[in-house]
């Protein structure tokens, strides 16, 4: 699934540029697993997974602001720290 691999590439990313500990990478990490466990959880009520009965809408996806915050910063810092950019091959299984 594109989704994993999407998550995989910043995580894995930050992991290895070595700009945040083990504190802050704990809390990137958390912050991407929910995302993505909101997502999938979107995804099993949209493929009938989980019905209209059992199906909870305020996990389909997350919207506050402070982990999409928290995931903009740290990717911030690691631009500043890496101004070269890094090319990405669009995958036609990603939907935009």
């Amino acid at each position: 699934m594109g989704e994993k691999k999407m998550k995989q590439d910043i995580s894995g990313t930050l992991q290895d540029s070595n700009l945040f500990d083990e504190k802050q990478m704990k809390t990137i990490t958390g912050a991407l697993n929910y995302i993505k466990e909101c997502g999938m959880y979107a995804y099993q009520y949209n493929t009938g997974k989980i019905s209209e009965d059992e199906v909870n809408p305020m996990l389909f996806a997350y919207t506050d602001d402070d982990i999409y915050d928290y995931i903009e910063d740290a990717i911030a810092i690691f631009a500043e720290a890496n101004p070269q950019k890094i090319t990405y091959d669009a995958k036609d299984f990603v939907y935009r």
